[in-house]
């Protein structure tokens, strides 16, 4: 279930600190409404500025020797190429072991941040697929790599993030994806009406 990393004990703390206001039993609708008035303004300005950056700023991996950041670069916002180069330093500084599987296609391997392998997550990949998969459910929480998988890759020589690990949702084309997606409605939805305009 993607929950973009928010336990269900942090929706309260998350919702205050977004919209700056600490809700009160005195507190009225008008005030309330003013303040989310002001707070949606503040959010629209943040992703105008969010969004200018993304299009004229480079992440500073366009000189590292690295592959595998250079196409996190190339394809993530600024925001969540940073979040995924703290994992791939992660990653580097990780211990690997692997298991022994029946499966020639299918590898498993266990990755921890320490050496004697406290505090550590199962990682299966399939050659085959491409598939990776681990038991932290970072992927499946947050739309993002965890830096036990990118242990794996790194192993394996893959310098690219498989494609089906790649959401929209945090792409530097995540919004024109959306614009287009929109047009493409609104095109048929007025072919459609001219249909029906001409049967009539």
């Amino acid at each position: 279930m993607f929950s973009a990393g928010i336990l269900s004990s942090q929706r309260s703390e998350v919702t205050n600190k977004a919209i700056s206001f600490n809700a009160k039993a005195t507190t009225n609708l008008f005030e309330f409404y003013h303040i989310f008035e002001q707070t949606v303004k503040r959010w629209r300005s943040n992703e105008t500025s969010d969004n200018f950056r993304n299009r004229t700023e480079r992440p500073k991996a366009v000189k590292s020797k690295s592959k595998l950041l250079k196409h996190a670069a190339d394809v993530y916002t600024l925001a969540l190429y940073n979040d995924f180069e703290t994992e791939y330093e992660w990653a580097m500084a990780s211990f690997l072991r692997a298991f022994a599987t029946e499966n020639s296609q299918l590898k498993l391997f266990e990755v921890s941040p320490e050496e004697d392998f406290t505090n550590s997550h199962t990682v299966a990949y399939d050659e085959a697929t491409t598939e990776l998969v681990c038991s932290c459910q970072c992927f499946t929480e947050t739309g993002m790599l965890c830096f036990h998988i990118i242990r794996v890759m790194h192993m394996f020589s893959i310098f690219q993030i498989p494609q089906q690990y790649i959401l929209k949702r945090w792409t530097r084309l995540a919004k024109s994806a959306v614009w287009e997606n929109v047009q493409d409605k609104d095109q048929s939805q007025n072919a459609l009406c001219g249909h029906h305009g001409d049967m009539q």
